[in-house]
């Protein structure tokens, strides 16, 4: 089965198979939105509750019945905006409802590289269908932050704070359309509706 996405501004993106190399990738529903929270705590010590993932266009990746990746895009860069210094945000270069926002991105330890490199075309994809040019992330994991920022270059703030308990550093940054596609290309993350597999 060929998946097709419709975008904000009617282009639709081929993004091949639904189901490749026996894993699956599908939106999160309510029921899947607990298993999601579950591995996402599982994997980066911080809990959510599964309303959230639910807010946003959240998608899962399941091999042999289990999840082993997922992400959440929100149009808005609400979270973030919410987790930044009070006053951060009026200095940030966009309003935060310009912005789309990844949140709750992770994947199992033992994913292989070429899946890994699926779940962040998959990802590309549903920001490219929100339809808006800037992109926000973050994250409290040093080598998490670096490698996102090759995609998300742009640092909007970086702080101590606490979360789940912790005491961590949160990174916040941002990009275009832009730099996440020229990352992927780099990267070797097919795109097929580029030409590229």
């Amino acid at each position: 089965m060929t998946v097709q996405l419709q975008t904000r501004n009617q282009v639709s993106l081929d993004l091949g198979p639904s189901t490749i190399q026996g894993w699956t990738a599908r939106p999160v529903d309510a029921t899947s939105a607990v298993e999601f929270a579950t591995r996402y705590e599982e994997a980066s010590g911080n809990s959510v509750q599964p309303s959230m993932i639910l807010d946003g266009r959240s998608r899962g990746f399941w091999r042999n019945g289990r999840m082993v990746a997922g992400y959440r895009v929100g149009v808005g860069a609400r979270r973030y905006a919410a987790l930044a210094e009070p006053g951060a945000v009026a200095r940030w270069p966009f309003a935060p409802e310009e912005a789309v926002e990844i949140t709750h991105l992770w994947m199992d330890a033992e994913l292989p590289v070429g899946a890994r490199r699926q779940v962040y075309a998959w990802m590309v994809a549903d920001v490219m269908g929100s339809g808006r040019q800037i992109v926000v992330g973050g994250a409290v994991d040093p080598v998490l932050a670096r490698q996102q920022m090759r995609s998300l270059p742009f640092l909007l703030e970086e702080r101590a704070t606490s979360m789940s308990g912790r005491d961590v550093t949160l990174w916040l940054y941002y990009g275009t359309i832009t730099t996440m596609l020229a990352d992927a290309v780099a990267t070797g993350v097919p795109v097929p509706w580029l030409g590229m597999r």
